[in-house]
């Protein structure tokens, strides 16, 4: 039980300090888009601000590989099922991260695909698996890309989200209302370096991995 107690308490610091900077990042995110409401050709500065009528929208469904999680898996299962069975008029199709998510959704939908989480074991597994994605994106296999996950607040509570990654623009209103109260001020006007094309987009794709 010590070791168990000991190994619980390093885990959750270690998520404590990358929720800051999560909440620092989104932040500035929020901001950053902000800013460039205005701007003549959103698209011209990266492709996540690409705006085109929305056809097929991809859900990643993240869950853990194991079953030793309590509600963990059922509470984000649960979140799917009702994202999905909304009324909406243009295609879904499910990417399932995580076997227990994929056990229980595969018996009620059709999973397009699967990927165990120990695909995801360090960062570079997870940025190959966003330039993959990304550029899905870009050749119009998708329009929209929402990933249902769980949100870490302590150990004792997780909040499931379900939160567009890309494009910016579908959600632009509702991102901006939805900030914190803490949130960054929005500034009116930024000074980009390197370029604001090469700065929005490397920001955004950070932004993403986290």
């Amino acid at each position: 039980k010590m070791v168990a107690a000991a190994k619980l308490r390093k885990a959750q610091t270690r998520l404590l300090k990358f929720r800051d900077y999560e909440i620092k990042m989104s932040q500035l995110q929020e901001s950053v888009v902000a800013s460039l409401v205005d701007h003549e050709n959103l698209a011209h500065l990266s492709y996540f601000f690409t705006e085109r009528p929305l056809l097929k929208e991809r859900i990643i469904v993240l869950t853990s590989d194991r079953g030793s999680c309590g509600s963990y898996n059922a509470n984000i299962v649960k979140k799917a099922e009702s994202y999905f069975q909304r009324p909406i008029d243009w295609e879904t199709e499910i990417v399932s991260i995580g076997l227990k998510g994929y056990e229980t959704l595969k018996r009620k939908f059709a999973v397009k695909q699967y990927l165990p989480r120990a695909a995801f074991e360090n960062k570079e597994q997870i940025k190959s698996f966003l330039s993959e994605t990304t550029g899905e994106f870009v050749d119009g296999q998708f329009d929209k890309l929402t990933i249902i996950y769980s949100h870490f607040k302590s150990m004792m509570v997780i909040d499931v989200r379900a939160v567009t990654l890309f494009p910016f623009f579908l959600e632009k209103e509702t991102k901006l209302e939805a900030a914190p109260s803490n949130a960054l001020e929005q500034p009116k006007e930024f000074i980009y370096e390197p370029q604001k094309s090469e700065f929005v987009h490397r920001f955004l794709e950070a932004w993403i991995l986290t």
